[in-house]
């Protein structure tokens, strides 16, 4: 029986994509990350953000994590996708100084949340989800451009994902009645680039 944690009133879920590994680097530089930001209005309602940005350098990774970090507030709890664990969907908090939290929530280094969570699940769950709503995932062996562009579908999944894993019957079923109803008016625009 999976255990039911309350959805808080501020809410953000990230999605980063890294440039390809180089020899000699510590880390794969940063190239892209999508967000979605969930702000609840009393407790049936939600007012959803997207968030999409790209780096053209590879040397840009102080300046993506800053633009990260400028979302995140210490009253918001944060989502991030942490790859397979396990034959099921499992989710677990993590402290705000874990070193697990890079590479999937690398704003979360030094910057103040209420709390951080990783979901942990086979690619085809997120699929799963994502064809539940209709939602377009990068495949994923596409393009660097390609996977920053869907960066921001692959943070609604993953919000998407934790809400049904945690919440309890009714949150789950008010916020992702307030998630359709935004997601219908989010596609007659424009995509950003």
């Amino acid at each position: 029986m999976r255990s039911v944690i309350p959805v808080s009133d501020k809410m953000i879920a990230f999605s980063v994509v890294y440039h390809p590994h180089v020899t000699g680097e510590a880390s794969p530089p940063i190239h892209a990350f999508g967000a979605l930001k969930v702000t609840r209005i009393g407790k049936k309602e939600a007012q959803f953000e997207l968030f999409n940005h790209a780096f053209r350098s590879r040397y840009e990774d102080v300046d993506a994590i800053a633009a990260m970090q400028s979302l995140v507030d210490p009253s918001t709890n944060v989502i991030g996708f942490g790859g397979p664990l396990g034959p099921h969907h499992v989710r677990h908090m993590i402290a705000g100084s874990s070193t697990d939290i890079n590479p999937a929530l690398p704003m979360l280094a030094g910057k103040a949340h209420a709390a951080a969570w990783l979901l942990h699940c086979r690619r085809s769950a997120l699929v799963e989800v994502a064809d539940a709503y209709g939602i377009p995932l990068a495949d994923q062996h596409a393009s660097l451009t390609q996977q920053a562009r869907r960066s921001i579908d692959q943070a609604q999944v993953i919000w998407l994902s934790w809400l049904y894993s945690t919440a309890s019957a009714n949150e789950r079923r008010y916020l992702s009645a307030s998630f359709q109803a935004w997601l219908t008016l989010e596609r007659v625009r424009p995509v950003p680039f």
